[in-house]
């Protein structure tokens, strides 16, 4: 299968299943309110943060091996599914202790419901890889429309019948669970089981993935952290009014990583050849801009009819927000682009102590600008970090690039 049709059948999976997420939240924000939702993404959040070690940047390791060894797939599939597994038992302890600590049964029950949702979710794009790898895209494109097809259906009706914040997580948890069941069992049936290797080579693994994990944990972090923070400022009718315009972001942006996971193989195939690999990094930059400013127009322009026309009238306060958020995709892409073409010329370590020091400017400026100017305060801050960080990838992309990056082993 060339790279034309499997980029575009991977596109299609993951934008199907994607868009079946952005509806689940949208139909939770309108159906639900502002606060009661505000307050579901409030213990996502927690839970999302918490399960982040359960992935350490496993995708882009089993990518990146697959582009520069594809010998050595199946055998790092292994490798990461033991190590995923040993730091999941890990993680659910950790979320049990945290349990322990919480006065409200009421917020013990939605943490543990949606901290084992995530899991599900990990283990079932860590299965997804199985389809990718062995280039089964067709495969792949048609499990991802039958899971989103069920779990469209099922968060749509617990939040149209129920409106009960547990029984939605309750929902959510099980929909996540039936899609690790079916992703899995498609999956196996076309590339066969994959064994667990040796625990004694968890570390080994998660000593080459440190710079990917890190980064994961990072971009979770800013992808987070702001609900944490705005709750604690301005409490949860804000966090509502803030994560329904975010869900539009991320819905969108997640569409970045996932081109990029498409192209990152070819791109590290390029690495060794400057010219052709300059050539084809910019084309990929270039595209990455031109999605991101089109998402920009379009939060823009139909600011009043989106807002209206998905979460009704309690959201009215959000439409002079959407054009920032516009603005924010579109940095978001084209920071995605940049960071590709950084990781395809084995620079992720460097690449991933800049990622850190925009989380930390925007943790402060953020903060400031989040007291001064409420939500629209939070936006610029953010839109103003990543600017700075797109500055950096440039000075980055004219540094040479790193001898151990030809021969280390992924």
């Amino acid at each position: 299968m060339n790279l034309g049709r499997g980029f575009l059948l991977v596109a299609t999976a993951q934008g199907l299943r994607l868009g079946a997420g952005l509806v689940v939240f949208v139909v939770l924000a309108r159906l639900l309110g502002p606060a009661p939702f505000g307050e579901f993404a409030y213990w996502l959040a927690i839970a999302t943060l918490l399960t982040v070690p359960v992935s350490f940047g496993s995708s882009t390791l089993v990518l990146r091996s697959f582009g520069s060894h594809p010998g050595r797939a199946r055998e790092t599939l292994g490798e990461v599914l033991t190590t995923k597994l040993v730091l999941g038992v890990a993680v659910l302890l950790v979320g049990l202790i945290v349990l322990t600590f919480m006065d409200s049964q009421h917020a013990r029950g939605l943490l543990f419901m949606l901290l084992m949702a995530q899991l599900f979710e990990s283990f079932a794009e860590f299965y997804g890889l199985g389809f990718r790898v062995q280039g089964h895209f067709a495969q792949e494109s048609a499990t991802a429309t039958i899971v989103a097809a069920v779990q469209l259906a099922m968060m749509s009706a617990a939040a149209f019948f129920l409106r009960d914040l547990s029984a939605v997580a309750l929902t959510f948890m099980l929909s996540r669970l039936i899609g690790l069941i079916i992703t899995r069992y498609r999956s196996q049936v076309l590339t066969g089981a994959i064994g667990l290797d040796a625990l004694g080579k968890v570390p080994q693994t998660l000593k080459r993935a440190w710079a990917y994990a890190l980064e994961l944990g990072l971009l979770t972090a800013y992808g987070q952290i702001d609900t944490l923070i705005i709750h604690h400022a301005l409490g949860s009718h804000a966090v509502g009014l803030y994560q329904a315009g975010m869900k539009l972001v991320q819905g969108t942006s997640r569409l970045a990583p996932i081109l990029a996971q498409v192209l990152l193989p070819t791109l590290a195939q390029k690495a060794g050849s400057p010219i052709e690999f300059a050539r084809i990094s910019a084309r990929v930059i270039g595209v990455f801009g031109a999605s991101g400013v089109m998402c920009w127009l379009v939060l823009g322009v139909f600011a009043d009819g989106l807002t209206a026309g998905l979460f009704g009238a309690q959201y009215a306060s959000l439409v002079p927000l959407l054009p920032w958020f516009g603005l924010l995709l579109c940095t978001r892409f084209l920071e995605t682009g940049a960071g590709l073409v950084l990781v395809a010329r084995g620079m992720q370590g460097r690449k991933v102590w800049l990622v850190a020091a925009q989380l930390l400017l925007l943790l402060a400026a953020g903060y400031v600008s989040l007291q001064s100017y409420g939500l629209k305060g939070w936006l610029l801050a953010n839109i103003g970090t990543i600017a700075c960080l797109l500055l950096a990838y440039a000075w980055l992309m004219r540094r040479p690039r790193p001898e151990s990056a030809n021969s280390s082993r992924f």
